[in-house]
């Protein structure tokens, strides 16, 4: 059964390959250590076990393993190969099972660098799965003027609060008015995660018209505005089923149900997270 998905992943490892020569870009996984060579490094923080967006992990920690994959994680040796008889086995495993056993990864930037499992990650990928478990150890890089590392030090900041990992922040300074929003800078728990969560990503299917208002940079063309002949190219996650009527593009969506609130949610407290940051509740947005 895994010969099968084997065979389907190299194909798209091999479509992902030719794309990436065609248009002049690295064809294999990213490499940490290059990337690290090139930065300054203050300190390492171990972060420990922790659920991570897939859609997040993007490479690996060194040269040992990139290229066995194309750039998109999905394998690009021959079928006859040691590498793929594990893969295979990984493959059958999952659909068995599931693959329980956790990855090692370092954190850099709120991108993750497989250290221990790159042939799990491949596999997750390849099903599509959200997330994985992982240990990981988080890079962090020396504070400077950087707008990069700037948003980054925010969004450490707000994860450290949080504990989500699935945001990033477009602006500086708007991890402060979420949490002024939120009306507390306290450690969030579980029940607060999960309510923020759940007004997030509330799902599309709860709100009228059908344009989707949760929606990434990468897909926004073909799901948000669309019937707008040139819809707005900014993520636009609405984090309440009440929007008001401001938005720049379309019409804004009407709930048709409401979820119960435990926390002190106004109508237009939180309105649309455009200005905010970038929900990924699926897909993940690589910043350029």
């Amino acid at each position: 059964m895994g010969d099968n998905e084997y065979q389907e992943a190299l194909k798209l490892g091999k479509k992902e390959y030719k794309a990436c020569v065609s248009q002049g870009r690295f064809p294999y996984l990213p490499v940490l250590d290059d990337i690290l060579s090139r930065e300054n490094i203050q300190t390492e923080q171990n972060m420990g076990l922790m659920q991570i967006p897939l859609d997040f992990v993007v490479g690996t920690a060194t040269k040992g393993r990139t290229y066995s994959f194309a750039a998109n994680f999905m394998p690009i040796l021959d079928a006859d190969t040691e590498f793929a008889f594990k893969w295979i086995a990984l493959s059958d495993a999952q659909v068995n099972e599931g693959i329980r056993d956790p990855i090692v990864a370092y954190e850099y930037m709120n991108r993750y660098y497989v250290v221990e499992g790159n042939k799990r990650v491949s596999v997750l990928k390849y099903f599509k799965a959200d997330s994985i478990v992982a240990n990981v150890t988080r890079k962090i890089p020396k504070y400077s003027e950087d707008e990069d590392v700037k948003l980054y030090y925010e969004y450490m900041k707000f994860h450290q609060i949080s504990g989500l990992n699935n945001i990033e922040f477009s602006k500086i300074g708007m991890v402060d008015k979420l949490l002024a929003l939120m009306g507390s800078t306290a450690i969030w728990d579980a029940d607060t995660r999960m309510e923020f969560n759940s007004l997030a990503c509330l799902p599309v299917s709860c709100l009228t018209p059908t344009a989707s208002y949760i929606t990434t940079i990468a897909s926004i063309k073909d799901m948000a505005n669309s019937k707008d002949p040139a819809p707005y190219f900014k993520a636009a996650a609405v984090v309440s089923p009440h929007t008001v009527a401001e938005w720049e593009l379309g019409i804004p969506p009407e709930p048709t149900r409401r979820s119960a609130l435990k926390l002190l949610f106004k109508a237009k407290s939180i309105r649309v997270f455009n200005t905010c940051a970038t929900v990924q509740p699926t897909t993940a947005l690589t910043r350029t």
